[in-house]
């Protein structure tokens, strides 16, 4: 039999018991209203484009799905327009799909800035994989002296290199300035870091888009009114119809200029490269529209000595072989990494600085940048010394730019002429009767 416990001793505490009824009926109110709340749907996160959209951009970035990053940002630089776009999480390629919640008919394809690669000696080489017959002995094979099998042998060869140029290497951030369309035609110009969609005013990289605005105003100024057929019209982010030249380029309708790269340096911004200006938009290269090919920015030869030394634009000579023309720029290479350790060592020294720190302004020079080019390129006033003669090449321009006045409807006149050629009073003085007999038909 089971033990019956005395209970006559025992204290009912009527709180307490009143708290636990209400418990349990407050549990059994809100057991419900939970196993409503459970048969629901969960809230789905608002998808910004749709799957056929996404799959669009993943085509144009050259990627899978996985590695496309949809977002939707605003651009600062032109008053917090929206913008939808896809961004490839690999090479922070985007496309734009949507301005101004406006869907484009035709989606934007940006190229980004390249990251820079360490410079080799092997750069300067070219592998070619060569496959052979080779004989060789089979000593698992005792009955068979040799057999032959197919073997693949690499020949190492020097790159036919025919130019190159050497530029400064800016120490600070780095800013493309790059064009987009709406869907109404409007042109939009835009400014962006390499790590983020477009540039902003922020308390850790200070005030980007101020600095940006105040350099571009003071550029020297081009108005858009002045050939129609030369430049876009409508421009958006400049309601004046004047454009800075520094980024004349994206507003050319010929012109496959896709972004402007720039360095945005100098004291106000510091890095580790010591710089006696306050800021300013160092141009780096070009971004073409077509292939995201880069093309540096040739500086004249003026300010290729007042940037520095080794800042050059070489080519091979005609009776030189790439033998000697590679090995010369190895040795300028080699030259360049002696003399700029030398002289920030020295900067360092003489400013009681610690030596193998890398910190803000210790160094006086980060750097050169080399660019390979597969075309003869020169700086503008370089380009002067080709109109000192008027020799075949000149003559081939002037009949090329009569054909293209004539594609555009232009008249051929001493007018068009001056402006198609782009030439300097002083080119045209010297020029102007050989131009326009060789242009103009006999009367």
């Amino acid at each position: 039999m089971d033990i019956i416990p005395d209970i006559s001793n025992l204290t009912i505490d009527e709180n307490q018991t009143s708290k636990q009824q209400s418990k349990q009926q407050s549990n059994q109110k809100q057991q419900p209203k939970q196993q409503q709340q459970s048969k629901q749907a969960p809230n789905k996160k608002v998808q910004l484009l749709s799957d056929e959209q996404i799959k669009k951009c993943s085509v144009l970035l050259n990627c899978d799905i996985k590695n496309c990053n949809t977002q939707s940002n605003v651009d600062n630089f032109n008053q917090g327009l929206p913008i939808t776009m896809v961004t490839n999480k690999e090479t922070n390629d985007f496309v734009i799909v949507k301005v101004d919640e406006h869907e484009l008919a035709e989606y934007q394809l940006i190229y980004s800035v390249p990251k820079l690669q360490p410079f080799k000696n092997d750069i300067l080489q070219k592998e070619t994989v060569v496959s052979s017959d080779t004989n060789i002995e089979t000593p698992s094979s005792p009955s068979t002296a040799s057999e032959t099998v197919s073997k693949d042998a690499i020949i190492k060869e020097f790159k036919e290199i025919k130019n190159y140029y050497i530029s400064n290497k800016w120490n600070g951030m780095n800013i493309q300035v790059f064009k987009y369309f709406d869907s109404f035609g409007n042109l939009y110009v835009s400014a962006k870091p390499r790590a983020s969609p477009f540039a902003l005013n922020d308390p850790k990289s200070g005030p980007v888009l101020d600095y940006i605005n105040q350099i571009l105003s003071k550029d020297e100024q081009v108005t858009l009114s002045e050939n129609q057929e030369l430049y876009y019209q409508k421009v958006s982010s400049f309601k004046n119809g004047s454009i800075p030249k520094s980024i004349e380029a994206l507003f050319l309708k010929k012109s496959q200029v896709q972004s402007v790269v720039f360095e945005l340096c100098g004291s106000l911004l510091p890095h580790i490269v010591k710089y006696d200006f306050e800021i300013d938009l160092k141009p780096l290269f070009t971004i073409s529209s077509d292939n995201g090919k880069v093309s540096p920015i040739i500086v004249s030869q003026q300010q290729q000595q007042e940037e520095g030394s080794f800042i050059q634009l070489k080519s091979i000579e005609p009776n030189q072989d790439q033998k000697s023309f590679n090995d010369s720029l190895l040795q300028t290479v080699y030259l360049i990494k002696k003399q700029l350790l030398e002289r920030n060592q020295t900067f360092r020294k003489e400013n009681n600085l610690q030596e193998n720190t890398v910190w803000f302004n210790h160094f006086i020079e980060e750097g050169r940048v080399l660019y390979l080019l597969d075309e003869n390129v020169k700086p503008k006033d370089s380009e002067k010394s080709h109109w000192e003669q008027f020799d075949n090449g000149v003559q081939t321009k002037v009949l090329m730019c009569v054909k293209e006045c004539t594609e555009k409807g232009l008249e051929i006149n001493k007018e068009n002429l001056c402006k198609e050629l782009d030439m300097d009073t002083h080119s045209w003085s010297r020029h102007e009767s050989d131009i326009l007999s060789l242009a103009l038909p006999p009367v």
